[in-house]
C-alpha cells in the first residue's frame, strides 16, 4: 500500500477506532456506511499495518467480484 495514503489514512479518528478494534480479542467487526470501494481501503490499510489477512462478506457474486476489484487497486 502507499505509504502516504496509509499514513493519511492513519490520522483519521474513524480509522483508529477500527484499527483499534481489530487489535482488540474480538471474532468479528462489522463496518456499515462507507461505500464497497471505501471498505477495500480499510481493508487494504488494515493489512498493511497489522500483516493480517481480512476476510470479508459480501452478499453475492457480482459484490464479490467488485470489492477483489477494489481491493486488487490497493
Amino acid at each position: 500500500m502507499n505509504p502516504e495514503l496509509l499514513a493519511k489514512i492513519r490520522q483519521d479518528p474513524a480509522y483508529r477506532k477500527l484499527a483499534a478494534a481489530v487489535s482488540a480479542p474480538v471474532s468479528h467487526i462489522n463496518v456499515s456506511g462507507p461505500c464497497d470501494p471505501q471498505k477495500a481501503l480499510l481493508a487494504a490499510a488494515l493489512a498493511a499495518e497489522t500483516g493480517r489477512v481480512p476476510f470479508l462478506v459480501v452478499p453475492d457474486e457480482l459484490s464479490a467480484r467488485t470489492m477483489a476489484a477494489a481491493l486488487s487497486a490497493f
